[in-house]
């Protein structure tokens, strides 16, 4: 997942993430991707971000609880002859809270290729009261259950990140 990190730095949004992992994965990594496979389902119990300074919005977002007490982040991820099927990606929240499914290929060369994510996000009330700018953007996208749907699409090189019909990619040059 080091094209999240290119992508997050890119966007000039430093995260640290601290928290007590668990779980268990299989990798085989041949040359050729579509020999490769891996199954991987991990939980990250009380997990927490640091401050993340976001300079595209020249805001500061405060320390993030991402799971607390036996809520726990879960990847549940699987490789297989060349795709990569993201069975549930779930943050419990309560900051921020997400839930994301699909898949991507992968290429010979482990390049990430034809991104198909959607699910859907929450921020709570300390987000959009800290960075207003940001709640507003959101605000007319959000669905009746307060949820905003998310989209991720394209390459891994150069995603289209959407929330409703708004591509965030394009406003932080992703």
């Amino acid at each position: 997942l080091s094209f999240l990190k290119h992508y997050l730095e890119k966007a000039k949004i430093p995260v640290q993430l601290k928290g007590f992992l668990e779980g268990s994965f299989y990798v085989y990594i041949d040359n050729d991707s579509k020999a490769s496979e891996a199954e991987i389902k991990l939980k990250i119990l009380r997990a927490q971000t640091t401050p993340m300074s976001i300079k595209t919005l020249n805001q500061t977002i405060p320390k993030l609880d991402l799971s607390k007490g036996k809520q726990a982040i879960v990847l549940d991820c699987v490789l297989e002859n060349g795709h990569l099927r993201l069975k549930k990606f779930n943050i419990p929240g309560p900051d921020l809270s997400i839930d994301l499914s699909g898949s991507a290929r992968l290429s010979r060369r482990f390049d990430v290729n034809n991104l198909s994510f959607d699910g859907k996000f929450s921020l709570s009330d300390k987000i959009t009261e800290e960075i207003p700018m940001l709640g507003d953007m959101l605000a007319q996208h959000k669905n009746a259950d307060g949820s905003f749907p998310l989209t991720v699409r394209g390459s891994g090189k150069k995603p289209k990140i959407k929330v409703g019909d708004f591509q965030i990619s394009d406003f932080f040059n992703l």
